[in-house]
């Protein structure tokens, strides 16, 4: 987990790649830093997951159709 991964750095266990929304409190109270990386692109997936024995509402539904439609696979 990201909390897991923070306090490792915290602790002095080294450094790691994460969002910085993950980063919001330790940046704002100076425990945590940044470096920017020049030239580096990262591109990141995200699944989308749900468990097919359950119903979805309408409006859940349609969020679900949009995604996979917008979707690369």
């Amino acid at each position: 987990s990201s909390t897991a991964v923070k306090e490792g750095i915290k602790s002095g266990l080294g450094i790691s790649i994460l969002s910085l929304k993950a980063l919001d409190t330790e940046l704002k109270t100076g425990m945590l830093t940044t470096l920017k990386i020049e030239n580096l692109t990262m591109e990141r997936s995200f699944y989308l997951i749900r468990d097919k024995r359950r119903n979805v509402s309408p409006l859940c539904r349609a969020m679900l159709d949009f995604l996979v439609s917008t979707s690369e696979n």
